[in-house]
């Protein structure tokens, strides 16, 4: 019970706590009154018993002086009661009546002499209370010592219970006044003590969604003050700590901004770097390396043409150097456009992926599915290196790594993103465990150059299902490094 009202608001607790206390209030104030109530009863029934106990008394005098002659009975009943205050009666031994004080009480005139034999029966003092004609009466009775029978006292009106009667007749009308008395107390007291705690309520709701700005005061000087003036304080050096702390925090962001920015643009310096170096390279092997050994096959054959016929072993030892020479020259051939694909700055990153595509899966014995879907855009120079070489790194594993029997290829130009994947159907790996080596270093590789131009990259792969690489770059994305 306990736990059920502590789970209740303060708004019920203090609504139930004070109608508990009017409820006790009024109860222990109709225990008074109906105490009170008991006490002038029993005082009116002791006083009509005296009053009995005394006639019977001097109707005792009177019958050992005069005898029991109902004309001097009647005369000393007159005499003894005072004139409209009670009505009494001499009654025999069977309850008849002999003798009254005066015309008759409502005993008499409603005919209630069973009543009157059931007294003399008794033959001891007694009193009781009566509902005659709908009013209550207080009936006395006190045997004769000198004869049979004894007297009647009753009420000769409501003047005997007329207090405590009249009380109780008020007291539901009072009773209901201190109920809407104490009803619209406990309403006032309650508004007095909990609108400012509604209003702290909303205060720690403000508080507790972030809102320190606005102050919380009241006028009041007791505890719920003290509370309030307290709370105030809190939120005060919360809003201080929190501004603190903005700053803080808005320090360490632009730090870290610039420690990214920085990051990025080394990352970008040495990225730039190993492109010049591959452009250069590229460059080199192509002009001097590929057109030495162009020139050195072209001589061989030239060579091998003028052999004379007699010279045949000799021609096809010629013909298989030629061979290897020619292989010789295409791997080259390959190194170098691996190296800078020259697609990649005259035609761009589709038709450079396509082309170093087709040559390095072909070989390998994959079969090439390439799609695209939408407008082709070019891109900074920088940002198309970077792509080119996320893709060609997944070429490679699909032609090296994989054994797979087919490549999907695909690029995607809608809704501002370019989304690229290449997807084969080779055995697979476990991201998770890759740690080293050619796949763990390329797949390294790949991420920061997606970091590098705030690509997002996604690699999903499983052993036995294949593996699928997709970048996805914003195309109104154009990082400062890259121009």
């Amino acid at each position: 019970m306990l736990a059920w009202f502590q789970g209740l608001s303060v708004r019920y607790q203090v609504a139930i706590g004070m109608a508990l206390g009017v409820a006790l209030a009024t109860l222990a104030f109709g225990l008074i009154m109906s105490y009170v109530l008991q006490q002038d009863i029993g005082k009116a029934k002791e006083r009509r018993l005296n009053q009995a106990l005394s006639i019977a008394s001097r109707l005792d005098s009177v019958i050992l002086s005069s005898g029991s002659d109902p004309g001097v009975l009647q005369d000393a009943l007159s005499l003894s009661v005072p004139q409209g205050d009670v009505f009494s009666a001499f009654i025999d031994e069977r309850g008849a009546v002999l003798a009254t004080s005066s015309d008759g009480g409502a005993l008499l005139a409603e005919g209630q002499s069973a009543i009157f034999e059931e007294l003399a029966r008794l033959r001891r003092a007694s009193v009781r209370m009566l509902r005659i004609s709908g009013t209550i009466r207080i009936v006395a009775f006190a045997p004769l010592r000198e004869a049979a029978g004894g007297v009647v006292v009753e009420d000769a009106g409501e003047s005997t219970l007329s207090g405590p009667f009249q009380l109780l007749r008020i007291l539901p009308l009072f009773g209901l006044g201190i109920l809407v008395l104490a009803s619209l107390g406990v309403w006032l007291h309650s508004h007095y003590v909990l609108s400012p705690l509604t209003k702290l309520e909303k205060a720690v709701a403000d508080v507790a969604r972030g809102k320190l700005d606005e102050p919380f005061s009241t006028s009041r000087r007791d505890e719920i003050g003290l509370l309030a003036r307290s709370f105030d304080s809190m939120r005060a050096q919360l809003k201080v700590a929190s501004q603190a702390r903005d700053w803080w925090e808005g320090q360490l962001k632009q730090r870290v901004a610039e420690r990214t920015a920085e990051v990025h643009r080394l990352m970008a310096r040495v990225i730039r770097a190993q492109e010049e170096e591959r452009r250069r390279l590229s460059q080199e092997l192509h002009d001097d390396t590929a057109q030495a050994l162009a020139s050195l096959l072209m001589g061989i054959e030239a060579l091998r043409d003028s052999l004379p016929p007699s010279q045949e072993r000799l021609r096809q030892h010629i013909e298989r150097t030629v061979a290897d020479g020619r292989r010789a020259l295409e791997d080259l051939r390959r190194v170098i456009a691996g190296l800078r694909p020259a697609a990649v700055d005259n035609m761009g990153l589709v038709a450079a992926l396509r082309s170093y595509a087709g040559a390095r899966l072909g070989p390998a014995g994959v079969r090439m599915d390439f799609v695209v879907r939408g407008t082709e855009q070019r891109l900074p120079e920088a940002v198309e290196a970077a792509l080119f070489r996320i893709l060609q790194e997944a070429v490679n594993n699909a032609a090296r790594h994989a054994k797979a029997k087919s490549a999907h290829i695909e690029f995607d130009f809608q809704d501002g993103l370019l989304t690229a994947s290449v997807e084969d159907d080779g055995g697979g790996f476990e991201p998770s465990d890759v740690r080293g080596g050619g796949r763990g270093m390329g797949l390294e590789g790949m991420r920061e150059r997606a970091d590098l131009i705030n690509a997002r990259l996604e690699v999903t792969s499983s052993p036995g299902k294949g593996t699928r690489v997709k970048v996805e770059f914003p195309l109104a994305e154009r990082p400062e490094w890259a121009g």
